[in-house]
């Protein structure tokens, strides 16, 4: 009788678990097709989501969309973008340094015209370094750029330099207590504000220039001057007005030469993953840059002439500057003067998205900025390039992968140049 009883509990307690189960199970079913349900009848009453045309899905992950040895075969293509760059501004400098010996040698309007055109390539070719020096800015140590950063102070006071309308004994050419010197003209760079500039690209433009295309200094100002006249005898005949504007321009055109020289030299970009991250990052960061100087633009174009009539950051330039530095069919950037030589950004492949989309991109850009009809005031035009350079801004975004690789900067130890 135990035993049997013995088995009848077991038999009951069995049931009893089975039945359990069965009622867990029943639950667990019927939430699961309410859930079921009260979704489906939420989705039947939202719309579908609009597609975002040409914007890369977050799906993909930075392998499929860029692998890393892919991201290094374009940091190979950046390097050699970079290098061409600054070996051609370099030689520009060059260039613009020897147009200034022949105009001081031989004061004439000719000489000067060849020292102004000298200038304005130089500094097309400097103005497209503009991604390339963000990435030095990241690499290189501090104390190795500073000087290379001094050279597109603008605005700027001309009244700080030299005389001018009004002024004839102002600046620093008539203060015959300034040493012309490397060294004390550096120091006399914007001592209590920014626009007291006394060294980079613009103070030397106002030099070939004048305050304004119709200002030009008269070709005597820039006469070496041998021997005073009295009543001033005993002054040494270096303080002459002439003889300092003289040495002041020599200066200028030297420091503008070693500091493309040192640009140069700080272009040795090692093959590393975490630099390509950096490269790209530096692009990120200018085209950022371009999309807020594109909503703002009274401080764009022609809106901001300097003394020679060339625009201050020149949005379309940038922009074609940019693109240089990614894989696409175009020319060395500058300005309509004249057309440079072919990208070399040419070694990556098309068998990834990141160079599919940049090439597109990179041509759907360079479409709407070729528009001679276009305006900075017209808002359409405007509207549809900041589409573009948006959808550029994601395309780099995803190429650059998580956020998290971004704070491995390298130590700026390794990065060997020259100090200024």
């Amino acid at each position: 009788m135990i035993g049997k009883y013995s088995i009848s509990l077991n038999s009951a307690h069995t049931m009893s678990l089975q039945l359990q189960n069965l009622t867990l199970f029943l639950q667990r079913s019927f939430v699961s097709l309410m859930m079921m349900s009260l979704a489906s009848l939420l989705l039947g009453c939202s719309p579908p989501p609009d597609p975002i045309p040409n914007v890369p899905t977050q799906e993909a992950s930075q392998e499929e969309f860029l692998s890393h040895s892919q991201r290094n075969a374009w940091h190979d293509d950046f390097s050699t973008a970079g290098n061409q760059l600054a070996s051609q501004l370099h030689h520009n400098a060059d260039q613009l340094h020897l147009s200034i010996e022949t105009f001081l040698r031989q004061p004439s309007e000719e000489n000067r015209i060849l020292a102004q055109q000298h200038w304005l390539s130089t500094y097309d070719k400097f103005q497209a370094m503009e991604p390339a020096l963000h990435y030095l800015q990241t690499i290189a140590p501090p104390n190795q750029l500073q000087q290379i950063l001094l050279m597109d102070q603008w605005p700027i006071i001309p009244g700080y330099l030299d005389s001018v309308a009004g002024y004839p004994f102002s600046g620093i050419v008539n203060d015959v207590t300034v040493t012309l010197d490397l060294k004390t003209v550096i120091a006399q760079h914007s001592p209590t504000d920014a626009s007291e500039a006394s060294l980079g690209f613009h103070v030397l433009e106002f030099f070939l220039w004048g305050e304004s295309l119709g200002q030009l200094k008269p070709l005597q100002h820039y006469s070496p001057f041998e021997n005073w006249q009295s009543p001033q005898p005993q002054r040494p005949v270096t303080d002459h007005p002439n003889n300092r504007r003289r040495a002041y321009l020599l200066l200028l055109s030297e420091l503008i030469r070693s500091t493309c020289y040192q640009a140069n030299s700080l272009w040795a970009l090692p093959d590393n993953t975490r630099y390509s991250l950096l490269a790209l990052e530096s692009l990120y960061k200018a085209l950022g840059e371009i999309r807020k100087d594109l909503h703002q633009p009274s401080s764009v174009e022609d809106n901001t002439p300097t003394f020679s009539g060339h625009a201050h950051r020149p949005l379309t330039p940038r922009i074609q500057a940019l693109l240089y530095f990614l894989p696409a069919a175009k020319s060395l950037p500058t300005s309509s003067r004249g057309k440079g030589a072919s990208n070399a950004t040419q070694g990556l492949g098309t068998n990834n998205l990141f160079t599919q989309q940049t090439m597109d991109l990179s041509n759907k850009i360079n479409i709407i900025i070729s528009d001679s009809q276009y305006s900075l005031d017209d808002k359409n035009w405007s509207d549809k390039l900041d589409f573009a350079l948006t959808q550029m801004e994601t395309t780099l975004f995803n190429a650059m992968g998580s956020p998290t690789h971004l704070a491995q900067h390298p130590t700026a130890a390794s990065h060997s140049a020259a100090n200024f």
